[in-house]
């Protein structure tokens, strides 16, 4: 066989080949790869039933509402309040979060986002939860700023909560909620009451003036910390790095009866009674032991000074 016509034939061989694999690919640039289509969010200014999963943003302030503003009943929803203002006449909540509504976030990607005048700012009962700042301030509610009630795993983070008239931040019947890098101030009674719920973790917040307990583990919401008749503890919760200012007459306190809860390297100063109060005796009792380590303010001295540390 001639080689020389053998090496040309292999050579165009070769070309057609590379060339039919090229045939509708076109070049490999970022202009040809398939991208993600933007989701542009659905609208809303005025108040209204979320029941489809998706992205609303706000872009007007909505008219007060006689009741509810925003009830979220679809899960996978974000709700952008966008800077704007929902305020309410004293009744019902701001924004709703269904038990349906799993895996929704309520935030605010503008800064300046208010929502206020409800009876409850923001209620949550729905698990997965995200409420989340900065830019979202929950103001001058009648009862709670926020309200995690009767949830698994929800989040509250980087909020800021001024002057609700009884709870900033409350959470009821929960488990495994997380309070953090949040700012309350001038709470009427608790700024954070973790109440009857179990391994919550309220970690580098912020909490001042509240005219009761800055962080308060127990079940009475008249101020009465030897109250253990709720039927349920608040245990096995981590508080740490929290900063409590002129907290009324506590700056952390753990009622009779809630147990196994680690109290670490807090701050608390200025407070009527004690900073740092355990009303179970040396912190222990017939189902655990509350951990207290590395904190700063002054310490209950007649009933546990053994163990607050």
């Amino acid at each position: 066989m001639n080689t020389r016509r053998f090496a040309v034939a292999t050579a165009s061989l070769a070309s057609a080949l590379t060339l039919a694999a090229g045939i509708g690919a076109g070049p490999a640039t970022a202009s040809t790869q398939l991208r993600t289509p933007a989701i542009t969010p659905t609208p809303l200014g005025a108040c209204a039933s979320i029941s489809v999963p998706g992205n609303y943003v706000l872009v007007a302030n909505p008219p007060p509402p006689a009741g509810n503003c925003f009830v979220v009943l679809a899960p996978h929803v974000t709700l952008d309040l966008a800077g704007h203002t929902i305020a309410g006449l004293g009744l019902g909540a701001g924004v709703v979060l269904a038990p349906g509504a799993v895996d929704t976030k309520i935030e605010s990607t503008l800064p300046g986002a208010v929502v206020g005048g409800f009876n409850t700012g923001i209620r949550d009962n729905a698990n997965n939860a995200v409420i989340a700042g900065p830019g979202l301030i929950i103001s001058g509610n009648v009862t709670n700023g926020i309200w995690v009630n009767g949830v698994t795993g929800s989040s509250v983070n980087h909020i800021v909560a001024n002057g609700n008239h009884q709870y900033g931040v409350h959470l009821q019947l929960s488990a495994g909620v997380s309070v953090s890098i949040d700012q309350v101030n001038g709470s009427g009674r608790y700024g954070i009451w973790d109440q009857t719920s179990e391994g919550t973790r309220i970690l580098n917040d912020v909490v001042a003036a509240s005219h009761g307990a800055g962080i308060y583990l127990g079940c009475s919401g008249t101020g009465n910390l030897q109250e253990a008749g709720c039927g349920r503890p608040s245990d096995k919760s981590l508080i740490s790095q929290d900063a409590l200012v002129s907290n009324g007459d506590y700056g952390i306190a753990i009622a009779l009866g809630s147990l196994g809860n680690v109290v670490t390297t807090n701050h608390a100063s200025g407070d009527l009674a004690n900073d740092l109060q355990d009303e179970n005796f040396h912190c222990t009792g017939p189902t655990g032991t509350n951990s207290w380590q590395g904190n700063t303010g002054t310490r209950n001295q007649s009933i546990s000074v053994t163990c607050i540390g």
